[in-house]
């Protein structure tokens, strides 16, 4: 009997001590779905084929670029693990800007409330990058059923007939990441909502805790960008929700993006942080160095939320209504349900409204909030053109002279320390000089100055960020010369520079010096 024992203890091993290999799947706009979908040369063609095909945790799909043309709902309920996600993105390799992403087109299905592009129902740890969602008859995405620990990056959800991405029914600890999500609107053909659902991010009704976005931006969707509207408790989940926001801009929500039109019911706030029917349901809201501006209605609206509230170092900009809505009436608080507005500005036709009484502690301080705004010397640009144009490769949001603090700003070095508040998985906002700088925008600690037009050394709009370097350069700081095509620099003034600074002009370009360039010894 002994060794029948040790022959079946041996296959015991080989048959549960197996290693799960994972497998990768390809899809492409030339591919066939009776291929097997594993090589780069013999790729399935649709997104569906691959679905039903990556099963195990560690299996990746890549999706080349190109549009894929989808009449019905792709539908994603398999789970992978914390150590190995099933991962569905973009071919790298084909991504030479943000508008070679893959393109999922869902325009072709008729608008219903059941006509989501894809919805993600009890899934989780899958990695979600580089696609984009269009024209779906509901949601482009939709998470339900208790999702969790999800990671949706660099994708953008655009002219769905409902919020581009909706988050509910339980659904925790998931991480949209330089997402975009504009032009959505239940208006038009097929819809009898007037644009009042459409909004660009929507954790709300039942949405479950620790829903971060960051580096997202909402514009143009007919209702709201960001909604937290809460139904939970009517639907007896426990009251823990908790929404954070990180560097995320929310803009011209409130319109239709056809024509610019607009109805009564389109609310058009900016982030909308909460709100219940009964007025007494708490969803916590956390929101930092956020921009929201020319938006129909409020900038930050509290919308009668009874949950805590945190806005820390935010931006808002000639929004319609308060730039800062936090005086709803009539609400019952949940407990221990806290008000902090901190290092925020404004500056928009009705100001800031924000509540002394209710609820539990409330901060108000190391603000500034102005109704007017003009060109002065705390901005580099008031102007916001560009603040939807194309994301860098890398995903992140273009970087803009918008509302941008000069040199002389008032608002450098005007906050309070935060070295207790999470930011970007650390402890404490971070900031330059001796405390933070008001608003969304730290002003960086230049080390490297650049010239970039074409003139003179002393105007200061002739230097990359109208960062032009100090009176006398100091140790450690570099100096580069890149004028236009054509153009030159011209140093117009006496400058001095410090022995361990490095000045460099680049090949073919031009610095002209008169006679007044002085070397330290």
């Amino acid at each position: 009997m002994k060794p029948f024992t040790k022959i079946f203890f041996l296959f015991l091993i080989v048959l549960f001590g197996q290693t799960s290999y994972a497998t990768n799947y390809y899809v492409a706009v030339n591919g066939n779905d009776l291929n097997l979908g594993t090589s780069i040369s013999l790729p399935f063609a649709t997104i569906a084929k691959a679905i039903t095909k990556a099963s195990a945790a560690g299996d990746t799909i890549f999706v080349r670029s190109g549009t894929y043309i989808i009449s019905a709902t792709q539908r994603i309920t398999r789970s992978g693990t914390a150590a190995r996600p099933i991962v569905l993105t973009a071919y790298k390799p084909d991504l030479v800007s943000a508008a070679s992403r893959p393109v999922f087109d869902f325009s072709s299905m008729a608008v219903s409330s059941s006509n989501q592009g894809f919805i993600l129902s009890g899934a989780s740890y899958w990695n979600l990058y580089g696609f984009v969602i269009k024209g779906a008859g509901d949601n482009g995405m939709l998470l339900q059923s208790t999702c969790h620990h999800l990671k949706i990056e660099f994708c953008s959800f655009t002219r769905n007939r409902d919020s581009g991405l909706q988050i509910r029914s339980g659904s925790h600890h998931c991480l949209i990441l330089n997402c975009d999500s504009y032009e959505n609107a239940d208006l038009g053909t097929g819809t009898t909502s007037s644009g009042g659902n459409a909004d660009g991010f929507a954790p709300k009704l039942d949405v479950g805790d620790s829903i971060i976005f960051r580096g997202c931006r909402a514009w143009m969707n007919s209702d709201d960008g960001w909604d937290g509207y809460l139904t939970a408790i009517e639907n007896g989940l426990p009251d823990k929700m908790t929404t954070i926001l990180e560097d995320c801009w929310a803009f011209k929500n409130g319109y239709y993006w056809l024509d610019g039109s607009t109805t009564s019911s389109q609310n058009g706030n900016g982030f909308k942080m909460g709100g219940s029917a009964n007025k007494d349901q708490g969803h916590h809201f956390v929101v930092k160095k956020c921009l929201s501006f020319k938006n129909k209605a409020k900038g930050f609206d509290q919308n009668n939320n009874a949950g805590s509230m945190y806005l820390y170092n935010n931006t808002a900009v000639q929004n319609g209504d308060y730039d800062y809505g936090l005086n709803s009436s009539g609400v019952t608080y949940v407990a221990g349900a806290n008000l902090s507005v901190v290092n925020c500005i404004s500056f928009g036709i009705k100001g800031k409204t924000i509540r002394t009484t209710g609820g539990g502690s409330i901060i108000n301080t190391n603000n500034s909030f102005i109704t007017s705004i003009t060109t002065n010397n705390n901005f580099i640009s008031t102007d916001s053109t560009g603040a939807s144009g194309s994301r860098n490769l890398d995903g992140s949001l273009p970087t803009l002279n918008y509302m941008r603090l000069l040199d002389a700003s008032s608002y450098i070095d005007a906050g309070k320390i935060l070295d207790s508040i999470p930011y970007h998985d650390s402890i404490g906002i971070p900031f330059y000089g001796t405390k933070p700088d008001l608003g969304a925008f730290e002003k960086e600690k230049v080390t490297t100055y650049t010239f970039n037009a074409n003139g003179n050394w002393s105007a200061q709009s002739n230097w990359l960020y109208h960062n032009s370097p100090p009176e006398t350069m100091i140790s450690g700081s570099t100096i580069l010369i890149d004028p236009i095509s054509n153009g030159s620099c011209v140093l117009d003034k006496p400058y001095s520079v410090s022995p361990g600074c490095f000045m460099q002009v680049n090949n073919n370009k031009i610095l002209l010096i008169p006679s007044y360039l002085i070397q330290n010894n």
